[in-house]
């Protein structure tokens, strides 16, 4: 282990203690959790980042990581006035650039009246994702032959794989759905 400075563990304690009395706080709580593990002033009690949200503040690393992202959220939609909570965070961070987040919060609050809920936000996101990946995708012939088929057998399994970390919002729908499509096309030239 690395010892700090002086500096470091002043601003160690100052970014502690904001997750300590802010933990309900997600907006606090993930700028704070970004600075510890940007300038790696966990180094002095722990090895990496992983175990010291783990062993400090008994959360998995892929949950400091949303509250880490859901804060960049937030930060993307100051300008807009009206700041996510975190659950309409968490929709919004599934969409892969600022301006995507922007356009699609706008809607919501227009279409809520200024009363935007989760659910609300998941649906336009989820409405965003499949106008994208359907507008990105150039047009084919749906009738398959065998070996396709089996190629459709695979890209299932792979959806299923990363259908995980797409849940653990650390993927956009819009970014697997993209992804799988081009390594099916990649394999049908190969065939």
């Amino acid at each position: 282990m690395n010892a700090l400075t002086k500096e470091e563990s002043l601003l160690l304690e100052t970014y502690e203690t904001a997750i300590e009395t802010g933990i309900d706080s997600f907006l606090e709580v993930g700028n704070a959790l970004a600075r510890i593990r940007d300038g790696k002033l966990y180094r002095e009690t722990h090895g990496t980042f992983a175990d010291y949200v783990r062993e400090r503040w008994n959360m998995s690393s892929s949950y400091a990581y949303r509250i880490m992202n859901m804060n960049e959220v937030v930060e993307d939609l100051l300008p807009i006035g009206d700041i996510p909570n975190e659950a309409q965070s968490r929709e919004l961070g599934k969409l892969e650039t600022p301006a995507e987040r922007a356009e699609v919060w706008q809607e919501v609050i227009e279409e809520t009246q200024g009363k935007p809920t989760a659910k609300a936000v998941k649906e336009a996101v989820e409405k965003r994702q499949i106008d994208t990946a359907e507008t990105s995708r150039p047009q084919q012939s749906t009738s398959f032959d065998d070996d396709t088929c089996d190629l459709e057998d695979f890209i299932q399994r792979l959806q299923d794989c990363i259908d995980e970390e797409w849940q653990a919002g650390q993927l956009g729908r819009s970014q697997i759905v993209d992804g799988v499509y081009k390594a099916a096309v990649y394999a049908k030239g190969l065939k």
